[in-house]
């Protein structure tokens, strides 16, 4: 028998999956490490929303790659979008045993400065080190079909066209990253510190009414910051400025005079 019409999915084609495959997982998998950061109140902290993002990514990656590969596609959407597939050396669906030591074997790709990855564009078959650990090909996705001869033997223009459009992307959305996620950051901080100010205010009214009436003193509601010290009758009497720590992101303290209620932020000189 002869062998069958295969064709390998070229370096080009498998690296196009592999960013378009980056962006479907890394857009949900930021949104979920922020959500979770500003709920854990730590949205205003790089180290800590890193930190979130990669264990997102370590959960959800394995299950993205292992799962869409072992199953009856094949190919994960960025694969399907490139029309190509990962088959084991006799062309068979691999299982996800398989597909999860793949994604785990594409760590010593990274290790080697990409080199792992720069393979795909010289070995015969097109393998990439972690599918030579792996034992797996990546294919056209018409190949070991009933249908090999619509196997795409050239890169398309439509592909040459992502490829390129893509890379141009990649710099201009690093740019309005890199503009609009400062601007969101200091939104934040500003929100955080008014909420600080309005509850400030609403406390010290009803804080100095009832030290003037000599009646208890409430405590804050302590919702959006808090007070550096308790506030005392003699503190009213002696009108004492009374300094409420907003609680993260806010920064700026909001100091109030505790005589006549008035508070205002401080900001930095």
């Amino acid at each position: 028998m002869s062998p069958p019409d295969v064709v390998y999915a070229g370096f080009v084609r498998r690296v196009a999956a592999l960013m378009l495959d980056g962006l479907i997982l890394g857009i949900p998998v930021a949104i979920v490490a922020a959500i979770i950061a500003i709920a854990a109140g730590a949205g205003s902290e790089e180290g800590a929303i890193n930190a979130i993002f990669y264990l997102v990514y370590l959960f959800s990656a394995p299950l993205y790659y292992a799962l869409q590969e072992s199953s009856s596609a094949q190919a994960t959407l960025g694969k399907r979008a490139l029309g190509i597939k990962v088959v084991d050396l006799q062309g068979k669906r691999i299982s996800f045993g398989r597909a999860l030591g793949r994604w785990i074997a594409t760590a010593l790709s990274y290790l080697t400065l990409y080199i792992g990855f720069l393979m795909a564009a010289f070995t015969q078959r097109k393998q990439a080190l972690h599918d030579f650990v792996a034992g797996t090909l990546v294919v056209d996705k018409y190949a070991y079909t009933d249908q090999p001869q619509l196997q795409k033997r050239h890169l398309s223009g439509c592909l040459v066209v992502f490829i390129v459009g893509f890379l141009l992307v990649i710099p201009v959305t690093a740019i309005l990253a890199a503009i609009a996620l400062p601007a969101y950051n200091n939104y934040r901080i500003r929100a955080a510190e008014g909420a600080c100010l309005a509850e400030a205010k609403a406390y010290m009214n009803t804080a100095v009414s009832a030290g003037l009436s000599e009646q208890p003193i409430p405590s804050p509601n302590a919702r959006y910051c808090r007070p550096m010290q308790p506030l005392t009758r003699e503190d009213i009497q002696n009108s004492e400025p009374v300094v409420f720590e907003p609680f993260p992101p806010g920064v700026a303290p909001t100091i109030c005079n505790s005589g006549d209620a008035t508070c205002a932020i401080q900001k930095p000189d």
